[in-house]
């Protein structure tokens, strides 16, 4: 396989799974490439660092975009999860729709 051909099936899959919104439960952009559109539709963080090394080389603007959609994840103690469920549905809160005063 050459190079261009390698490329190229490196472009079709990243570009394939690129999820890219508003997420309902906090309001943010995001924009990152998942690892599986079936098994693992969220993103991880491993991999986004991975996939935005893959990405300087075919398309920069995307790169900056998984990590910054990464970073936007820390929580404002730094934590950094492992998983980020951007496409989760917004739940109602549980407490206070449920206690009986």
């Amino acid at each position: 396989m050459d190079r261009t051909a390698l490329e190229d099936g490196a472009r079709k899959i990243l570009l394939t799974n690129l999820r890219q919104g508003v997420a309902d439960w906090n309001g943010q952009e995001y924009s990152f490439v998942c690892p599986s559109l079936t098994g693992y539709p969220f993103q991880w963080f491993w991999d986004s660092c991975f996939h935005a090394i893959a990405l300087l080389h075919l398309d920069q603007d995307q790169a900056k975009a998984e990590l910054r959609t990464l970073m936007s994840g820390a929580l404002p103690n730094g934590f950094m999860p492992h998983i980020i469920f951007w496409e989760m549905e917004k739940q109602p809160d549980f407490l206070s729709h449920n206690i009986v005063g």
